[in-house]
C-alpha cells in the first residue's frame, strides 16, 4: 500500500510493507472499522471496547492501561513513560499495540521509534533527545536550537530526520515563530 505526504511543499511517497499492512488489517478487524489518519471519538471508543474484551481475563492490566491513558491526557506523566509501560502491558497483544500507535501523536511515535533503535548503548541518545524536548517545552531552548540538536543526534536515520522535520514544522516557538531556520 502506498501513501502520499507533503513536506515543505514537496510530495514524497511512502510504501507500507505487506507484513505491516497485514498487522494493520488485524487491528482494523479487532475494532471492526477502518481507522482514518486522524481517529475520531468513535474510533477511540471502539478501540477501548476491543481493549476491554482482549483483557477480560486480566482486569488489572485493563485498569492500568486506562489510568495510563488518563494520566497522559492530563499530562501527569510523560509520553515516553506511557509508551514504555503500554509496550510492556500489551506485549502479548500486538494487534492492540499497533492500534494504540494510531492514537499517538507524531511526537510520541517518533520517540517510540527512536527508543527501538537506540536500546542498550544507544539509550543515551534517547535520554538526550527527551531532555532537549523538555527544555524546548519549558522555553529554555528555542525551536531552532532544539531542532538542530536533535537532528545531530539522529543523523544516519533519514526516516527519523524526516519525521522530526514534520513534527517541528507544526510546532510554535515560545516566541510565536513557526520557523526551524531562524
Amino acid at each position: 500500500m502506498e501513501s502520499r505526504k507533503t513536506l515543505h511543499g514537496e510530495e514524497f511517497q511512502r510504501t507500507i510493507p505487506p507484513e505491516a499492512r497485514k498487522e494493520l488489517d488485524q487491528f482494523q478487524n479487532v475494532v471492526g472499522r477502518s481507522v482514518p489518519l486522524k481517529p475520531t471519538m468513535d474510533d477511540a471508543t471502539s478501540y477501548l471496547i476491543a481493549m476491554k474484551k482482549a483483557f477480560h481475563d486480566e482486569p488489572a492490566k485493563y485498569v492500568e492501561l486506562i489510568k495510563l491513558l488518563n494520566d497522559l491526557s492530563a499530562r501527569r506523566v510523560d509520553a515516553a513513560s506511557v509508551i514504555a509501560r503500554v509496550d510492556e502491558l500489551m506485549k502479548d497483544h500486538q494487534n492492540l499495540l499497533l492500534g494504540f500507535s494510531v492514537f499517538l501523536s507524531a511526537n510520541m511515535n517518533f520517540i517510540r521509534k527512536l527508543k527501538a533503535r537506540n536500546q542498550g548503548d544507544g539509550s543515551h541518545v534517547v535520554d538526550s533527545v527527551l531532555q532537549i524536548l523538555r527544555l524546548y517545552r519549558v522555553g529554555k531552548k528555542s525551536k531552532n536550537e532544539a531542532y538542530q540538536e536533535v537532528i545531530e543526534l539522529v543523523q544516519g536515520h533519514e526516516d527519523l530526520v524526516m519525521e522530526l522535520s514534520e513534527i517541528f514544522s507544526g510546532l510554535t516557538d515560545p516566541s510565536g515563530s513557526t520557523s526551524t531556520s531562524e
